[in-house]
C-alpha cells in the first residue's frame, strides 16, 4: 500500500504528480507500506516505510519521480539499468517518457518493498574488513615482538645456545620465548575459526511482520560464493540455533560493535554474524 504523506505548506504538488501518485495508490502491491513524500511541487518520493528518510538522497529512496515543465516523466531508482547510458551515468538509473500510463506501469513495477538483498546493501558491510583485523593482529603483534631482534642479538643467543643447548640468555629471546608461542598458537585458532571453509558470514533482518530474512552475501564472502544468495524463516524461533546464539549475544552489545567470532549489529537493527559451516547449512535454492 502507499502512504500518501501531506505536503508542507510551502509545498504544492503538481496536478498531475498527484494524480500519477493517487493512481498508483489504487489498488497498489507492496509487502511492506510505502510512503510518497513530495519533496517540491515537481517531485514525489517513494521510500520503503522501514526505513524513513534522513535526508534528500537518493540512496535512502526506493525511487524518485520528477515532473518537468514540458510535461515529462523521469523515473530515477537503482532499480533501473537503462543499458543506453553507461552505468557510472546519472541516465543509466533513469527512464524518461510523457506518456503517464507507461510511467504508471512503471512505477507499480519499481515502487515496490525493498528486497532481502537491498536492505543487506544498505547496511555497513566492514564486517569482513574488521574480522580480517581481528584475524591477522597476533601476527602483526608476532612481528612488534621480534622484528627488532638485531643479528647481534640473533648470534649471541646462537652462540650460547650452541654452548649449553638448554636456556635462553637474552631477555629478548626469553621474552619471544614466553609470549610468542602463545601469539603463534593464538594466529593459528583465528585463522582456523575464520577461515572461508569452516566460517560464514551472513546478514540477518527481521522483519516488521516477524519474517526473518537471511542473506548470504558475496562482498563479505569472498573466494566462498560467487552470487549471494537469501531465504527467510517463519520468525526468530525458527531460525537455526547457530544464528540465534549469535543474534542474542549482539543485542547486548553497542550498535557497530565488533564482537569477535559473533559479529555486530547495525544502525538498521540488522545483524551481520559468524556462523560455523558444521553447525549450520544453507538451504539448497
Amino acid at each position: 500500500m502507499l502512504v500518501i504523506e501531506q505536503p508542507s505548506a510551502s509545498v504544492v504538488p503538481d496536478v498531475e504528480l498527484v494524480k500519477m501518485v493517487n493512481a498508483l495508490s489504487v489498488g497498489h502491491v507492496s509487502r511492506y507500506p510505502i510512503n510518497v513524500k513530495f519533496r517540491d511541487n515537481r517531485q514525489a518520493w517513494f521510500v520503503d516505510s522501514r526505513f524513513p528518510l534522513q535526508s534528500w538522497s537518493y540512496s535512502e529512496a526506493v525511487a524518485v519521480l520528477f515532473l518537468g515543465s514540458d510535461g515529462v516523466y523521469v523515473l530515477n531508482s537503482d532499480r533501473i539499468k537503462n543499458e543506453k547510458y553507461g552505468c557510472a551515468s546519472v541516465g543509466y538509473r533513469e527512464r524518461k517518457t510523457g506518456d503517464a500510463k507507461k510511467m504508471l506501469k512503471l512505477l507499480k513495477e519499481i515502487a515496490t518493498s525493498l528486497t532481502p538483498y537491498e536492505v543487506t546493501k544498505r547496511s555497513d558491510d566492514s564486517i569482513a574488513y574488521v574480522a580480517s583485523q581481528w584475524r591477522g593482529e597476533p601476527k602483526v603483534n608476532l612481528r612488534d615482538l621480534v622484528g627488532h631482534i638485531s643479528q647481534a642479538e640473533i648470534l649471541k643467543e646462537i652462540m650460547y645456545l650452541k654452548s649449553v643447548g638448554v636456556e635462553f640468555h637474552s631477555d629478548v629471546f626469553k621474552k619471544a620465548a614466553a609470549e610468542g608461542y602463545e601469539l603463534q598458537l593464538e594466529a593459528i585458532r583465528r585463522e582456523k575459526a575464520l577461515s572461508p571453509s569452516t566460517s560464514a558470514i551472513l546478514y540477518v533482518y527481521e522483519q516488521p511482520d516477524g519474517i526473518v530474512s537471511v542473506v548470504h552475501d558475496a562482498r563479505v564472502n569472498s573466494g566462498v560464493v560467487k552470487q549471494s544468495a537469501h531465504w527467510n524463516y517463519e520468525n526468530m524461533e525458527t531460525t537455526p540455533e547457530a544464528i540465534r546464539q549469535q543474534i542474542s549475544l549482539l543485542k547486548m552489545c553497542e550498535v557497530n560493535q565488533y564482537v569477535p567470532e559473533v559479529g555486530k549489529r547495525d544502525e538498521q537493527n540488522g545483524y551481520w554474524v559468524h556462523v560455523d559451516r558444521d553447525k549450520f547449512s544453507m538451504p539448497t535454492p
